[in-house]
């Protein structure tokens, strides 16, 4: 039986090709394709044994993988995993400095259009919290959860 080749909806070698990716592209990007995401690990009995993930990111199908590739590269940080098993490739910004110092003023210079506007006003209150290390006590958790 002959293989399926997949091709990508973007010509790859165009997009590559593009020095810069415009600002307002990238906010639109997101807005239909990425997330802001909070995890709230409890590690314990104790409600002070948790841990405060916060996470920008963008999943695709692995063909255009090269669109996670040049927004990488736009943010100049964060890392792209690929989960073969289910053909999609992640690019993930979890680092609360990058969060803080790239990708934040990003999306306050150029702001989303949809509700992921309201997601991204209260994610990034969250990731001022972990800056502060406020996250790492009881009422910080708190603060946090809904």
């Amino acid at each position: 039986m002959p293989q399926t080749r997949y091709h990508s909806t973007i010509d790859e070698i165009t997009l590559l090709s593009i020095s810069s990716l415009e600002p307002y592209w990238v906010t639109g990007f997101t807005d239909a394709e990425g997330c802001f995401t909070i995890i709230i690990e409890i590690l314990g009995e104790s409600p002070l044994k948790f841990k405060v993930r916060a996470s920008y990111e963008i999943s695709l199908h692995s063909v255009d993988s090269a669109i996670l590739y040049r927004i990488q590269s736009f943010f100049n940080t964060g890392k792209i995993y690929k989960r073969s098993d289910q053909n999609i490739s992640v690019y993930r910004v979890t680092n609360v400095k990058e969060l803080l110092t790239k990708v934040i003023p990003h999306f306050n210079a150029y702001p989303l259009l949809s509700k992921k506007q309201a997601d991204f006003i209260l994610w990034s209150r969250v990731v001022d919290i972990m800056h502060s290390k406020e996250h790492l006590t009881l009422d910080g958790l708190l603060r946090i959860l809904p």
